[in-house]
Parts: structure tokens; sequence; C-alpha cells
């Protein structure tokens, strides 16, 4: 199998928001299953980006754009 770039988001929040319960207790609502999938895919020898996104950073910043992308299939 050859090596792919892969960039994997958990979207924790709808939206960006500044409302202090969303800073102090979005970080606590991350979902594991995004995160087994960065460990298998770095074990099976890709390059993985992961970004948990929380409603207070830019999104694009974490990513690559040559990612191929893989979205969270419970959305």
């Amino acid at each position: 199998m050859r090596k792919r770039r892969i960039g994997i988001i958990d979207l924790v929040s709808k939206g960006p928001t500044h409302a202090l319960y969303a800073r102090v207790m979005n970080g606590n609502l991350a979902s594991i299953m995004p995160q087994v999938i960065v460990v298998w895919c770095g074990q099976e020898g890709h390059d993985v980006t992961f970004v948990c996104y929380t409603g207070f950073a830019q999104v694009q910043g974490g990513m690559v754009r040559s990612n191929e992308f893989c979205p969270d299939p419970a959305i």
C-alpha cells in the first residue's frame, strides 16, 4: 500500500464561538473515534494530520492542502 497524507478533523462545535462555557467545556466533548483512526492510520505508515475544532481557532491553519480528507462518520 502506498503512503498517503491524511487529514482528520474532529468537529466539536458547529461554528465560531466566544462563549465562556464553550471555552471551558468544548475540549471535553472531543470524540474518541477520530483519535483512534489517527493512531490506526499512523501505525499503517501514513502521514496523518489531526485537528480538533472547538470553535476558537481557524481550521485551515493546521491542515495541508494535499491531504486526503476523511470526514467523521458521525456527522
